[in-house]
C-alpha cells in the first residue's frame, strides 16, 4: 500500500490564500494592491544545472490587469526565512500565517523564479528568439537585469530539490528560492491546516514538513 505525500505551502496574508489575477486594480477590494511586472516563461526546467537557455519570444507572457486566466496566489513552498520580514517581506510583517497542503503528485508543476539554486544572475532562461518572416531572420534578445525574477515551470519534486540545494549553497533561504506562484486550480486543491476532516483522513499518510 502506498501513502500520499503532501507538501506544505505557506502564505503571510490576513486574507489567506486569496485567489485573484496576477495583476489587479482596486476592483478586487484587496487591502494592498501591487503591480507585478515579471512575466511568465512557458518553459519547464527539467535539469537544475541547465542555465542560460533561450526560448521563442511567444513563450513569454506578461499578464494584463485583471486577466482571470492568470489568477492565482503567491506562497512559499515548504519553507521561508524569518529574516525576510526585515527587508523584502516587511510589508507582510504582522500578517496572519496561513498553511495549506498540496498533494505531491509527480506530475504537479509549479511556477518558480527563473533563478538557479546557485544564486541570482544565474537564470535558467536568459534570452528570447524572435523570428521576422519578412526578413527571414531571427534576432536574440537578452532579458533585463531582472530576468532572473521571471517565472518558469518546474515539477514540484524538482522545485523542492532546488530549495534544498540553494539552502546548502547560500546558507539561507532567499525569497526567490522558495517563493512559488500557485494557479487558481492549485489553490482550490489546497488542504487547510484547520480542516478537521483533512487531519482525520491523514491516518496512514505522510506530511512532508
Amino acid at each position: 500500500m502506498t501513502t500520499d505525500t503532501h507538501v506544505k505551502l505557506i502564505r503571510f496574508a490576513d486574507e489567506g490564500f486569496l485567489i485573484k489575477p496576477y495583476n489587479t486594480d482596486f476592483n478586487y477590494g484587496v487591502r494592498r494592491n501591487y503591480c507585478h511586472t515579471f512575466p511568465f516563461i512557458d518553459f519547464e526546467v527539467t535539469n537544475l544545472e541547465d542555465t542560460d537557455g533561450i526560448v521563442d519570444i511567444e513563450k513569454v507572457t506578461k499578464p494584463k490587469i485583471n486577466d482571470e486566466q492568470w489568477s492565482g496566489c503567491f506562497a512559499f513552498l515548504n519553507t521561508f526565512d524569518e529574516q525576510l520580514f526585515e527587508n523584502a517581506m516587511s510589508f507582510r510583517k504582522g500578517d496572519k500565517k496561513n498553511i495549506g497542503y498540496l498533494l505531491n503528485n509527480p506530475d504537479e508543476i509549479v511556477w518558480v523564479r527563473n533563478t538557479s539554486h546557485k544564486g541570482q544572475r544565474i537564470s535558467y532562461i536568459s534570452r528570447t528568439n524572435e523570428y521576422f518572416p519578412e526578413h527571414k531572420q531571427s534576432i536574440e534578445d537578452y532579458f533585463s537585469d531582472l530576468g532572473h525574477l521571471y517565472w518558469v515551470k518546474m515539477k514540484l519534486g524538482l522545485a523542492l530539490e532546488r530549495i534544498e540545494l540553494g539552502q546548502k549553497h547560500l546558507n539561507w533561504t532567499p525569497e526567490w528560492l522558495s517563493e512559488v506562484y500557485l494557479t487558481k486550480d492549485q489553490v482550490k486543491r489546497l488542504k487547510s491546516s484547520t480542516s478537521n476532516n483533512f487531519f482525520i483522513n491523514l491516518k496512514n499518510k505522510l506530511i512532508k514538513n
